[in-house]
């Protein structure tokens, strides 16, 4: 199936209705949260969506970054957020690019010390080269910060949720709204259970978080083992890994009203120095 969700025009819709100074702190929050030191780094930001993350490095004193996004909506929402928030940063490229695209990719091979892709590679209807094609670009010594959908039990589920999202697009209203309102029940149980979600505010609002999980396809997954096999013997090291989901439901009856864990694991992976 071709993919029909544009991520591009939901990050443009955040950028203009809900990106603020308060979402670029937890941005930076959450980059700190990866244990890297990214003052005077060049940063490759794959798949830059609302470039949210990319403003959020620079502020954290990255020396150059270069953001890129296959979805032309995406490249317009950053260079957007960039006019809204931005304060003049002159070293921050934005342009449109496709990291299975081998004459794109080329150029950038070994150039830059940290390449951060959170969402991103298993949207691409290839996960597999896309994880390849980044990990080539990270300069001997340097860092991968990738986050990868989880395999769980809820992943067939959610593959099917997407794929009727994509195909019935006037049932998206109905979808997303059903959605919300599961969330929030959801949310509310574990309130009053005492227990919180394992999962962090990256900046993004919960209207435009829903319609950027419901909407996204392709969609692929892999647990945390399968990614470490995938990178290792691309000469990196497994460094942290600040979110590591189980494959598994262990939490009883209120962790499976969310079908499981389908949530990203996050990992930080160091190339071997030449």
């Amino acid at each position: 199936m071709k993919a029909t969700f544009s991520f591009g025009r939901n990050w443009r819709d955040y950028v203009e209705k809900a990106a603020d100074p308060a979402a670029l702190a937890e941005a930076e929050a959450s980059l700190r949260s990866f244990g890297v030191d990214l003052a005077g780094k060049k940063l490759l930001d794959i798949g830059c969506g609302s470039g949210l993350f990319s403003l959020a490095a620079l502020r954290l004193r990255a020396a150059e970054v270069r953001s890129f996004d296959a979805d032309p909506y995406s490249v317009e929402a950053a260079r957007a957020l960039r006019a809204k928030l931005g304060v003049g940063e002159k070293n921050w490229e934005i342009g449109p690019g496709s990291v299975l695209d081998p004459a794109f990719m080329a150029p950038l091979k070994g150039r830059y010390d940290v390449v951060y892709s959170w969402g991103v590679l298993h949207h691409t209807g290839d996960m597999r080269s896309a994880i390849i094609n980044a990990a080539g670009t990270v300069t001997p010594g340097g860092t991968l910060i990738i986050a990868i959908y989880n395999r769980a039990p809820g992943s067939p589920f959610w593959k099917r949720v997407k794929e009727l999202y994509n195909r019935r697009p006037g049932l998206q209203p109905f979808i997303t709204a059903a959605h919300l309102a599961s969330f929030g029940l959801y949310s509310l149980l574990l309130g009053m259970a005492g227990r919180k979600k394992n999962s962090s505010d990256r900046g993004m609002n919960i209207y435009h978080d829903a319609v950027d999980w419901l909407g996204g396809w392709p969609y692929e997954y892999a647990s945390h083992e399968e990614i470490v096999a995938m990178v290792e013997p691309l000469g990196f090291r497994l460094e942290r890994a600040p979110v590591k989901l189980p494959s598994a439901d262990a939490g009883g009856f209120l962790s499976s009203l969310r079908l499981s864990n389908t949530g990203c694991n996050e990992f930080v992976f160091r190339k071997t120095p030449a």
